[in-house]
């Protein structure tokens, strides 16, 4: 038998550098002194919280569970059938909706609900001859249904492509082996969708669902619209309007909770489940639909994206040319500007924070690391509204602890609140382009003497141009259509084209304020089809 002392060792890993802990440990601190105002909020006297715990669960749970349930339910239907129709299937326009299908990413639910204003006035016609007709009683249960399902018809039609993107990329990751496989026993391409295709792209599904949700929590415009108290209403009404920022924060950890049993309810449904996708699969041979087949797959790809974009994104540009007819209005050429120079100064901000996470979780390589990521990430999921309240109230304790001038309404809490929401946008794509960077690298320019961010700067950096410019991009584009954190933190006086698009329509002037929605359309249309080209990638 050989002596252990004879065996090969092991080749040792270099230790992480103390930069990368300064790093991490910098970057927590970050992530946590905006929120520091938000535990003492909880425990202090609310003025309006006994009043509001009646109608808490009957009122702003049950507006918000309906609220989301729906929209996930009707994405989930418009989503995974569109993707395995456009990945598996050949029928007319199936090339067109492969890419089309991504546009409605570009309406943000508040700007849907202006090119569904026409639609949405003649129904309130249609409420007035009930009334008259039916009484108020039925009236009133019928307007309070029509409420929901409108809400819900115009959140999934806009929200679907999250499940759209992730269960497309599943499909076609698949093994095609599996799939041909059923194909040779028999099965039709709907049983391979049920019985192969559906279980294997299960982690998909929930991914996208997840942040389809995610979405429905944090809108504040459309559920404006149609007068539901969610719980992301009630955080407006109690923290800002009302002044009570206790009542406003036991709203956000509940808001908080609801986030949380949804990504539970998934996981614990999954169990001990694994999930093989098979390695280095070839292209799939499609199938060919003809007939009344082909058409009707041709029909529920195109019912989502007229609904999704083609009818509201048209309506919007209508109204927005009628607009224009005097001339832009007062304050459009500012709202841009502000927007361009916010949005794009707070990305490249971003972008580094996250690249610098990204780099230091990968030099510490250990359970900290992994830690700090998924601090990074969950971020994201907390809505935009609970964000901008405990920014609030961190940087109000900040500033009576230590006497800072570090106040909500300047460009120190939007940055702050941008930070701490959409740093895991960036950090993704440049965590997976530093995977594709061979690890020994780092090692060995260290090892030749040179510290480890010269490495960064010299050796990482010029490798990572794609990932960053698509960190860049993705981030621009979520602070472009981002409403709630800038409605709430924007400085005094201070607009861009999403809250000047609100400022607008609240004064009725819908038009006018088509034509910044216009822009962000435009903008977000080219981010999405340039996320779904990335994605299209082998």
């Amino acid at each position: 038998m050989r002596d252990a002392t004879d065996m090969p060792a092991a080749p040792q890993r270099l230790p992480a550098p103390r930069a990368a802990w300064i790093v991490l440990g910098a970057l927590a601190l970050v992530l946590a002194l905006p929120l520091s105002g938000l535990l003492p909020a909880l425990l202090a006297p609310s003025e309006h919280w006994r009043a509001l715990l009646p109608r808490l669960f009957s009122t702003y749970l049950k507006d918000t569970l309906i609220a989301t349930l729906g929209t996930g339910f009707l994405a989930l239907l418009f989503g995974v059938p569109t993707a395995w129709l456009t990945t598996t299937c050949r029928f007319p326009g199936s090339r067109f909706f492969s890419w089309a299908l991504v546009l409605p990413l570009a309406l943000p639910g508040y700007l849907a609900v202006y090119g569904y204003h026409d639609l949405l006035a003649r129904a309130s016609g249609l409420m007035v001859w009930m009334r008259a007709h039916w009484g108020s009683g039925p009236a009133s249960l019928v307007e309070e249904n029509l409420r929901y399902l409108l809400l819900v018809g115009i959140l999934g039609s806009v929200l679907y492509p999250y499940v759209y993107l992730t269960t497309r990329a599943s499909f076609r990751r698949q093994a095609s082996s599996l799939i041909e496989a059923s194909r040779l026993l028999g099965h039709s391409a709907t049983s391979t969708f049920r019985r192969i295709a559906l279980p294997m792209a299960r982690p998909a599904i929930a991914g996208g669902t997840a942040l389809a949700l995610m979405e429905v929590l944090n809108d504040y415009g459309a559920v404006r619209f149609f007068g539901l108290k969610t719980l992301t209403a009630g955080i407006f009404r109690y923290g800002y309007d009302l002044d009570d920022k206790a009542a406003a924060a036991r709203l956000s950890l509940l808001l908080l909770g609801v986030v949380l049993t949804f990504l539970g309810i998934e996981r614990a449904a999954r169990g001990r489940a694994q999930f093989h996708e098979g390695a280095a699969p070839r292209p799939l041979s499609p199938w060919q639909l003809r007939g009344p087949k082909a058409w009707a797959a041709s029909a529920a790809c195109a019912i989502p994206l007229v609904l999704g974009f083609l009818l509201p994104g048209g309506r919007i540009l209508q109204l927005a040319w009628l607009g224009s007819a005097d001339g832009l209005p007062r304050g459009f050429w500012p709202a841009l500007g502000h927007t361009l120079l916010l949005a794009g100064s707070a990305a490249a901000l971003i972008a580094s924070f996250a690249l610098l996470l990204a780099y230091a979780v990968r030099l510490q390589r250990g359970l900290p690391g992994r830690l700090a990521a998924r601090a990074a990430l969950a971020g994201y999921g907390m809505p935009g509204a609970v964000v901008a309240l405990a920014v609030t109230l961190g940087l109000i304790h900040l500033s009576q602890t230590f006497g800072w001038s570090l106040l909500s309404g300047t460009f120190t809490g939007l940055l702050a609140a941008y930070l701490v929401r959409f740093l895991a946008v960036s950090y993704q794509p440049l965590e997976d382009g530093l995977q594709r960077v061979c690890g020994s690298l780092d090692d060995a320019s260290r090892t030749l003497g040179i510290g480890p961010w010269r490495t960064l700067w010299r050796i990482n950096l010029p490798l990572l141009r794609g990932p960053l410019v698509a960190a860049l991009l993705l981030t621009f584009i979520d602070l472009l259509k981002e409403l709630p954190i800038t409605l709430l933190l924007r400085p005094h006086n201070f607009s861009t084209l999403a809250t000047r698009a609100w400022d607008l329509q609240e004064q009725s002037r819908l038009p006018e304020a088509c034509l910044p929605a216009a822009v962000i359309i435009f903008l977000g249309a080219a981010g999405a089809l340039w996320l779904h080209r990335s994605l299209e990638r082998p």
